[in-house]
């Protein structure tokens, strides 16, 4: 079985999706670049990289010891970061229970031999990439998001040479927050 590009992530319910799509349309009109697929819209708690099938089995061990409740938040602003010419939206301050979360994540992934986590985490849904400027507005609706589970996905990156444009996500475990 060949590696795979893996990453956790916290998934939008429908009315989520169509929530951050509607409040970002204009912005990433404004911004111009690739606009993200609302289907590839989450929230990534860890991102992993390839990782064999063995590396998949301790994950999903990992995951399930990683205790955390339903999370409840709202993405309240958007943002550009230049380097890799990015748009987002995010949370202007993330809370306990969400931070809580991916700690617990990264502490049960260390337990099973990944290596530690050195980015911040910075709870954001990308929106376009190659973004040709930033926002005049950081400024949104607030959109209330709501999780039971976190899950754990497989990215396939797009192949232009077979006609992909964006890059494909499934969705390969799911791991309930009590």
């Amino acid at each position: 079985m060949s590696d795979k590009r893996v990453f956790f992530a916290l998934w939008p319910d429908e009315t989520t999706r169509e929530a951050v799509m509607a409040a970002s349309r204009e912005a990433v009109e404004a911004c111009g670049g690739k606009a993200v697929p609302e289907d590839n819209f989450h929230i990534t708690l860890r991102f992993l990289g390839n990782a064999s099938g063995s590396d998949i089995r301790k994950m999903k061990k990992a995951a399930k010891a990683a205790n955390g409740v339903p999370q409840k938040f709202t993405l309240d602003r958007l943002g550009y970061w230049a380097g890799p010419e990015v748009l987002w939206m995010g949370c202007q301050k993330a809370n306990d229970d969400l931070l809580r979360l991916v700690v617990n994540l990264n502490t049960e992934l260390g337990s099973v031999g990944f290596p530690h986590e050195n980015r911040p985490f910075r709870p954001h849904v990308t929106l376009a990439r190659k973004v040709e400027s930033e926002p005049e507005s950081s400024l949104i609706s607030p959109i209330e998001w709501s999780s039971e589970s976190f899950v754990l996905v497989e990215s396939e990156l797009a192949d232009p040479k077979k006609g992909g444009k964006h890059s494909e996500y499934k969705v390969i475990a799911s791991f309930d927050l009590k």
